[in-house]
């Protein structure tokens, strides 16, 4: 296994069939991930065998052996993916060389999946020598779920890696709901020191007078970096998820634990009926 890889997370993705390798910084944050090999049918298992060479096991049975001269050494390095997207919505991933090139070079993306999903921009991205390694902007999550009046929500950013000067990052919301603000975070200093280390903004969603959701995107930006985005959804209050029923006893309750209405019934109806028995109100806690 090359140097470079040892202390980073290798990981197999069932579906695509994908190898792939994710830097970690000192707080095991993922900095970057990045394709190592794809084995064509659903990889299920990754380790490093005593000889130094990686080893996957397929779902089918068969095992490959990746040694450093089979290339090991990523060629891009794709930051956030798989990408996730609200109708309607966008958002961003960014894509840069794993190593300096000696000319140009030129990326062609693809997108497969159903006609309405496109590639707003970015489909063919040239790199030189000169710009193969710009700086990116890595977000915790690209979602943000609240609730209209309730407690705020909050996601955090950081830089992918050390810019040469202190470099400034805004949040704002693009678009939306204006009820939807960013009430901590809108702009994030990193230095050389503290690039790496992850800012948090906060999020917060104001009640109004509908029963209806609100939704804003909040655009991440910075000089030198590709823009990111986070979409945020606000649920109204009266159409959040129910608490769980108390587990309390109380005087005309029976209580099966761990069992659900239907079980409780089942139950009930295994009973042999007493004739001098009058009926009574049996409420199920759970």
């Amino acid at each position: 296994m090359p140097a470079e890889w040892r202390g980073n997370f290798v990981f197999a993705d069932l579906n695509s069939g994908n190898v792939g390798r994710a830097t970690l910084d000192a707080t095991n944050q993922p900095t970057s991930v990045d394709l190592a090999a794809n084995v064509g049918s659903g990889p299920v298992g990754v380790a490093s065998g005593p000889d130094g060479a990686l080893y996957v096991l397929t779902f089918s049975g068969a095992l490959y052996r990746y040694g450093p001269s089979a290339g090991l050494s990523p060629g891009l390095i794709i930051d956030r993916s798989p990408l996730r997207l609200e109708e309607d919505g966008s958002a961003a991933l960014s894509v840069r060389l794993a190593t300096v090139p000696a000319g140009v070079v030129t990326v062609d993306a693809s997108l497969g999946g159903p006609p309405e999903t496109t590639i707003a921009s970015g489909r063919t991205l040239t790199f030189t020598p000169a710009n193969w390694q710009v700086q990116a902007l890595t977000l915790s999550t690209n979602s943000v779920s609240l609730v209209e009046g309730g407690a705020a929500g909050s996601f955090t950013v950081r830089l992918a890696r050390q810019p040469a000067t202190a470099t400034t990052v805004a949040v704002a919301r693009t678009s939306g709901s204006s009820g939807i603000s960013v009430t901590s975070g809108a702009m994030l200093t990193f230095t050389t020191a503290t690039f790496d280390v992850p800012q948090a903004v906060t999020v917060a969603a104001a009640a109004d007078a509908d029963e209806q959701p609100s939704s804003a995107v909040l655009t991440i930006s910075s000089t030198g970096a590709p823009a990111r985005t986070v979409a945020v959804v606000a649920t109204d209050p009266g159409q959040a998820a129910p608490t769980s029923p108390p587990t309390g006893g109380c005087g005309n309750c029976a209580s099966v634990p761990g069992a659900s209405l239907w079980a409780l019934a089942a139950l009930l109806a295994a009973r042999p009926r007493r004739a001098e028995a009058q009926p009574r109100p049996i409420v199920a806690a759970m």
